[in-house]
């Protein structure tokens, strides 16, 4: 994290969201799923759905980020 006054820091700090995201979904690997890298094919194999069709960029990348954080509920 660094320190920032953008109107997207949250108590000045700026959080690179992407990056939050992949370490919940590995933070979930590690608890609850018996399946290493669960997270991850299942983000993998959203994505590419999004690209079959035909979604654009920003949708399918939307789509991996669901699928890295689909079982944030089940730990």
């Amino acid at each position: 994290m660094k320190h920032s006054s953008s109107p997207d820091a949250i108590a000045g700090f700026e959080v690179d969201l992407k990056q939050a995201l992949i370490w919940v979904a590995r933070a979930l690997d590690y608890v609850g799923v018996d399946d290493t890298h669960h997270s991850h094919r299942v983000a993998y194999i959203a994505y590419q759905c999004a690209l079959a069709l035909n979604w654009d960029l920003k949708k399918a990348e939307f789509c991996y980020f669901a699928g890295m954080i689909h079982d944030c509920g089940v730990s």
